[in-house]
C-alpha cells in the first residue's frame, strides 16, 4: 500500500518527482490497476505518447502524459 505524507516531510528526491494522477477515463471510473509502464525514469516523453496501461473493471486503457517532457 502506498503511503502519502505532507509535502514538508518529503525527501529532496521525492520533491523533484512529479505526481501522476489518474485522469478522468470516463464512466465514473475511480480505480484501476497498472498493467505496464511504457516509459522509464528519464525517458523523453512526446505529446500523446502512451506512458502507462491500466486495467479498469471494463477495459484496458492507455494513458498519455499530462504534458510532454521527461
Amino acid at each position: 500500500m502506498k503511503r502519502f505524507a505532507k509535502a514538508s516531510t518529503f525527501s529532496a528526491e521525492e520533491k523533484n518527482n512529479e505526481r501522476f494522477l489518474l485522469p478522468d477515463i470516463g464512466e465514473g471510473i475511480v480505480e484501476c490497476e497498472v498493467v505496464e509502464w511504457r516509459v522509464a525514469e528519464g525517458d523523453q516523453i512526446e505529446e500523446d505518447q502512451p506512458i502507462v496501461e491500466v486495467m479498469t473493471d471494463k477495459a484496458l486503457v492507455e494513458i498519455p502524459p499530462p504534458k510532454p517532457g521527461s
